[in-house]
């Protein structure tokens, strides 16, 4: 694994009111605490929030991954912040002995500069010739997060927590230095591997929420079996979880990586793109992390296909596959996706609506997913199954070759068997159940049929009341979908008999499931033996 650069922590500006001349200042008899450990500090209680001296929380903030450092210039009247500065002390920190000085408490007139920008709407006061910052304003716009814990009173700060990337004013677009500033830590660098575990390929992705929930190209991470993302700010290493959803054609991916409180990108409004509006892409061009480029957008609707696409002339090279690209307002509002090498400044992003209600229900493993069954491997692996039916028939079904074997288990089952039907090029599955637990003295079977073109295989579940006799008492006709298969996709599509109760109905469901389970196991047993796909019908061997 390559090292990745560092960059500045996320910052971001929470707006809102100063509070009022009025307001009621005392000194706060609450605790605070910086990364689980307790400190004593002058504090006061402002209508009912607790603000902090600026360098007091510098001070114990040096040394973190928060750290800022606090300027101050009395000609200009202006205090500056530069994040991820190391802070200078001048001795006045957490200093004590000054006694209650809330009577001083005046709203702050100063002007205040973070990383060179000036910041409006923070809630500050001037107690004492001191800035105070209301504790949960300063994390938002430093980037380091603020909790509260109720039982034992107590303020906390994390100094790892990292905020989301927030939308500024309408009127306050970013220029391209406080875009990478603000928006490259949301976005990583990702390596695939192989089931040997040697790497395959590499792209990029970011981050849309602080739980590690992300996006890339569907192509980064197609045919992988593992996956691990390096983090730009802190060098780390994060393994991929797996996939909550994918689209192959319109080649996205939304992943889960390991871990919390990731700085993450808000979407935008792709509905708004206009022609010409400035645009920057953030990604692992080459291999090369945490690469900005500079563009506009060249068409915002760019039909390639049966995809649309964003067309923008900031430069897009191989490994940028999975980046973001990003509006003014550090706004996601695509993935970077494709190229023309031929032609200079022609990228093309995936509108971000795309991912648009992904499903988020469950997580599958990279390796499920390359293993899943598709037309390909499902079609060879039915041209094995009727291979070895033809080669190997021990007995006939309907007068069709058919291999079978006489399988006894707690459960009743008698025979397990497939048949190969020559009118219609169709493999058939059958489970018996006789003289069972559940049925005594009774049986029951299934024919599965199994489809060439789609997951969803159809059958047949007869119900004996007695085992001689000829003529079935209930008949269930059913679709089941394999590689979801856990008894609950298994539904009748027409019903007769004998059964006239749901109990009874929910019995012959039972069975009905147990045979269905029965029967693809043992066709995925012979297709193991036949190297084929290990999942076609949905089962891991």
């Amino acid at each position: 694994m390559k090292k990745i650069l560092s960059v500045f922590l996320t910052v971001f500006l929470l707006l809102g009111l100063l509070p009022p001349a009025s307001a009621m200042t005392v000194l706060s008899s609450q605790n605070l605490s910086v990364d689980g450990k307790t400190v004593d500090c002058e504090k006061y209680n402002i209508d009912g929030s607790n603000y902090f001296k600026l360098r007091d929380i510098a001070y114990l903030l040096n040394g973190t991954r928060a750290q800022f450092a606090v300027g101050w210039d009395a000609e200009t009247q202006t205090v500056s912040i530069l994040t991820k500065e190391a802070y200078v002390k001048n001795g006045t920190e957490l200093d004590l002995t000054g006694g209650d000085k809330s009577a001083t408490a005046k709203p702050s007139k100063q002007t205040l500069r973070i990383d060179g920008k000036t910041v409006t709407g923070l809630s500050v006061y001037n107690i004492g010739g001191n800035n105070y910052f209301k504790l949960r304003d300063l994390g938002n716009a430093l980037g380091f997060g603020v909790g509260y814990d109720d039982a034992t009173r107590t303020a906390t700060i994390d100094s790892t927590a990292l905020p989301s990337v927030q939308t500024p004013p309408e009127d306050s677009a970013y220029n391209a230095e406080e875009i990478y500033k603000k928006c490259s830590p949301a976005v990583f660098y990702i390596e695939v591997y192989n089931a040997a575990g040697n790497p395959t390929a590499s792209g990029s992705g970011f981050f849309i929420d602080s739980s590690g929930v992300a996006v890339t190209n569907y192509h980064v991470i197609e045919g992988a079996h593992s996956a691990k993302i390096l983090l730009s700010d802190t060098d780390a290493v994060c393994e991929v979880v797996g996939v909550y959803d994918y689209s192959k054609d319109n080649d996205w991916a939304v992943i889960q990586v390991k871990g919390s409180n990731f700085p993450y990108l808000k979407k935008g409004d792709t509905s708004t793109l206009v022609g010409g509006a400035a645009v920057y892409a953030i990604g692992s061009p080459q291999g090369l992390d945490n690469t900005i480029s500079e563009g506009i957008i060249s068409n915002p609707n760019r039909q390639l296909g049966n995809v649309t696409y964003i067309q923008t002339s900031a430069p897009i090279s191989h490994g940028s596959s999975g980046g973001a690209l990003i509006n003014k307002y550090g706004e996601v509002i695509g993935i970077t996706s494709a190229g023309i090498e031929d032609a200079e400044n022609i990228g093309f992003a995936l509108p971000i609506s795309n991912i648009s209600g992904y499903k988020s229900s469950a997580v599958t493993t990279l390796a499920e997913l390359t293993n899943a069954p598709n037309d390909e491997n499902r079609a060879r692996a039915l041209s094995e199954l009727r291979q070895f039916i033809l080669t190997n028939a021990n007995s006939k079904y309907a007068g069709y070759p058919m291999y079978s074997e006489t399988k006894r288990s707690a459960d009743g089952i008698a025979r397990l068997g497939m048949y190969y039907d020559t009118e219609y090029n169709t493999v058939h599955l059958i489970a018996d159940l006789i003289a069972g637990n559940t049925y005594r003295g009774s049986g029951a079977y299934i024919i599965l049929s199994l489809s060439q073109t789609s997951l969803e295989h159809s059958g047949n579940y007869f119900y004996y009341n007695d085992i001689n006799s000829n003529t079935w008492d209930f008949l269930g006709r059913f679709l089941l979908n394999a590689p979801e298969f856990d008894g609950k996709t298994l539904s009748f599509k027409s019903m007769d008999g004998v059964a006239q109760t749901a109990e009874e109905l929910a019995a012959h469901r039972q069975v009905a499931v147990s045979l269905a389970h029965s029967a693809l196991m043992f066709a995925d047993l012979f297709l193991l033996k036949l190297g084929s796909s290990m999942r076609v019908f949905g089962f891991s061997l």
